[in-house]
């Protein structure tokens, strides 16, 4: 029985430090910078669109694995910060289409 348990504790033990390895150490820097929708052409839009999911999902990742050993504020930042990067981005998008028709439509 104690070798069993010996086994088993080992083999969790391995597990959850391959996952703490794969995790993100720390949260993602600074948020992207976001073009004004208003007067960025497509090739811009469309480079700030895919730095901002890469930013967000950095975010969400960062806090899927390292969020129960954040305290609240850190935790809240992180998350607001991803949230701020996308409405940001979502709003120049709408900026974006409305000067540009149907030529921004997905």
């Amino acid at each position: 029985m104690k070798y069993l348990i010996t086994v088993l504790a080992v083999i969790t033990a391995t597990f959850a430090l391959k996952t703490a390895a794969s995790c993100p150490f720390v949260a993602p820097g600074n948020m992207p910078s976001v073009p004004d929708g208003a007067s960025a052409d497509a090739v811009r839009m469309q480079s700030a669109m895919t730095e901002v999911r890469t930013y967000v999902q950095a975010s969400e990742e960062f806090l899927d694995c390292r969020g129960l050993t954040l305290s609240t504020s850190h935790y809240r930042e992180v998350l607001n910060n991803a949230t701020e990067a996308a409405d940001t981005f979502n709003a120049q998008l709408a900026r974006f289409r409305e000067n540009n028709g149907a030529l921004a439509k997905n």
